[in-house]
């Protein structure tokens, strides 16, 4: 049943409190990883926000002392998401001229009552002018490329239906400030779906029960993006000096070398594809079919440094401003007994 919510922490909360409290259940943002339609998260990475290294649920651990509030764009080092909160205000104030209403602050962390793992902080309310009660959600994103047809990206479509079904409030707008040269702005209204919402409560209360409750991590999706840095998070150095490999290994193996020839030939036939442009361009800066400009190829001039002839000449200074760093290297040889 949607709508029927209470209040976890208020949007005055300090970032200690926020942090603890998103702890409490599964976020908007969190249950589209769990369905795998996150291009930046994975269920193993929520799986890593609600636990400790023994395998704990943070929210047993003690509630934050109350400190004074800092502003969420200075808590990160990613420009991505810093520019997403400071930009987050105009894309709110844009979508609510766009509907004729106000957009008021979306109250904090709510908490569904019927089912406490969902839990979710809405961007934006919209009203109407001299009146708090609820029109419809706002959620603020940025983009960097405009969306395709004007279509919401299935995890933002999934983030809206988790604030619908939490809050109560219909419908959800997305706001989308597009960062390219023209500056789109894509808005689209999204309806409420209590058979879809019903089914992702279904799936977060199973994750948490199997488990954040357990400790027991999910299994890699293997596919996603995120998952190769996700492991080297994990596994940063060497602490063994073998394991002994599982049944199917073998055939894993032979996929990786059938997926490695491939991508090679593709990569040869992709340079013979350029080659061709390159010739035809010749000094050109940019090629044409008809009235459009289907290719550029223009100088492109910069200033790097050069470390040998640093080294070369000022080997003190390199010294100082060097560092080791390592890494981890795959290599993968087929085993005999499978050639």
């Amino acid at each position: 049943m949607p709508g029927r919510c209470r209040q976890v922490l208020p949007a005055t909360a300090t970032v200690d409190e926020w942090l603890h409290g998103r702890t409490l259940g599964i976020g908007g943002s969190e249950v589209a990883a769990l369905l795998g339609a996150s291009p930046y998260a994975t269920a193993f990475d929520v799986f890593k926000s609600k636990v400790d290294r023994a395998g704990a649920p943070h929210y047993l651990g003690a509630a934050p002392v109350a400190g004074p509030r800092v502003r969420a764009e200075l808590l990160t080092d990613n420009p991505i998401l810093e520019w997403g909160h400071r930009l987050e205000e105009a894309v709110a104030l844009k979508t609510a001229d766009e509907l004729g209403l106000v957009a008021r602050s979306g109250g904090g962390l709510w908490q569904h009552l019927d089912h406490p793992v969902a839990v979710v902080t809405p961007d934006r309310v919209a009203t109407r002018r001299r009146s708090w009660e609820p029109q419809a959600l706002i959620e603020c994103k940025t983009s960097g490329d405009p969306w395709e047809d004007e279509q919401a990206p299935i995890q933002y479509a999934i983030q809206a239906q988790w604030q619908m079904g939490i809050t109560g409030i219909t419908p959800c707008y997305l706001g989308c400030l597009v960062l390219n040269h023209e500056r789109d702005y894509h808005l689209v209204r999204i309806e409420f779906d209590e058979p879809w919402f019903d089914e992702m409560v279904g799936i977060a209360e199973r994750f948490w029960a199997e488990h954040v409750l357990t400790g027991e991590p999910p299994m890699h999706d293997l596919a996603h993006p995120r998952t190769a840095d996700l492991l080297k998070e994990l596994h940063p150095g060497v602490v063994y000096e073998a394991v002994q490999l599982p049944d199917g290994a073998a055939d894993w193996i032979d996929a990786y070398r059938k997926a490695r020839d491939a991508a090679h030939q593709a990569e040869r036939y992709l340079e013979e594809c350029k080659n061709w442009l390159r010739v035809q361009l010749g000094d050109a800066g940019a090629g044409y079919i008809g009235e459009e400009k289907v290719v550029s190829y223009p100088e492109i001039k910069t200033r790097r440094l050069l470390p040998k002839k640093i080294r070369a000449l000022y080997p003190e200074v390199a010294e100082e401003c060097s560092e080791i760093s390592s890494y981890r290297r795959l290599t993968v040889r087929p085993a005999k007994s499978h050639h």
